[in-house]
């Protein structure tokens, strides 16, 4: 691979990491967690009001940031979603979302561990075993229809059910909200996740890049309201709080 076509698909997958859910689970390669808010909930938690505060001593940097990441999204990520979206079928949408849900269960099954949330840990490993087996690698939710509920769980999350502070809001540079916690916990997961060695080089990348995408199509609306919003950077602060918040109470 050529070093231009390298940077060019450095920069498409760094800039892919402006959205944040996803579902509200994160598979193993949400390292690079988009300012989406990784969460199908976006829309109601646009409708809801109540602040959550967080220490934000950085909010001119942030701000400045911010600015530039949303830039970047309209400029490059748009466009790419909105395709996306209007030339793909819903059930390949589903069967993407479904093949990446099961290459996160790793991370999810370890994370449950660190939190001994031990009855789930084991109907996530099920899910795994099930869904590859029998679901085509995780295209077909075989587990799901068996009563075997999805859960994802992140470091960040696992380091919260420890009581480790959450420290400051940031933003950052492409990838967008986080935490100086949920930021330790992207580079955790990301060392732990076991398909980081198990595939090569071009296979991560595609995966990231299909994941990237999918992930960004599938919390367009939600990116179209935070820019329409009177002050998107509050909005995506309070959606990427209350999400992160909502998640580490489910954990618990």
């Amino acid at each position: 691979m050529s070093i231009k076509l390298k940077i060019l698909l450095a920069v498409l997958i760094y800039t892919a990491a402006l959205s944040a859910n996803g579902a509200a689970s994160v598979p193993s390669y949400s390292y690079t967690e988009m300012y989406m808010y990784d969460n199908q909930d976006g829309e109601r938690l646009l409708q809801n009001t109540d602040e959550v505060l967080i220490a934000d001593p950085l909010e001119p940097i942030n701000r400045h940031i911010f600015n530039i990441n949303s830039l970047l999204d309209s400029a490059f990520l748009a466009p790419v979603a909105e395709t996306y979206i209007a030339i793909t079928p819903k059930h390949v949408k589903t069967s993407i979302g479904n093949f990446m849900n099961n290459i996160g269960e790793p991370i999810n099954f370890i994370n449950l561990m660190f939190q001994g949330n031990f009855n789930q840990a084991r109907i996530t490993f099920g899910r795994f075993i099930t869904n590859s087996l029998l679901g085509f690698f995780g295209i077909m939710d075989v587990a799901g229809a068996c009563n075997m509920p999805y859960k994802g769980e992140d470091f960040g999350q696992t380091l919260a059910y420890h009581r480790v502070p959450t420290g400051p809001y940031l933003v950052m540079p492409v990838f967008g909200p986080s935490s100086t916690r949920d930021s330790a916990g992207k580079v955790v997961d990301f060392f732990a996740d076991p398909f980081r060695y198990a595939l090569d080089r071009k296979e991560r990348d595609i995966i990231n890049i299909t994941w990237l995408l999918h992930k960004r199509a599938e919390s367009n609306s939600v990116i179209k309201s935070v820019k329409r919003s009177l002050d998107p950077y509050e909005t995506a602060k309070m959606l990427y709080i209350q999400n992160r918040v909502n998640q580490i109470k489910n954990s618990n």
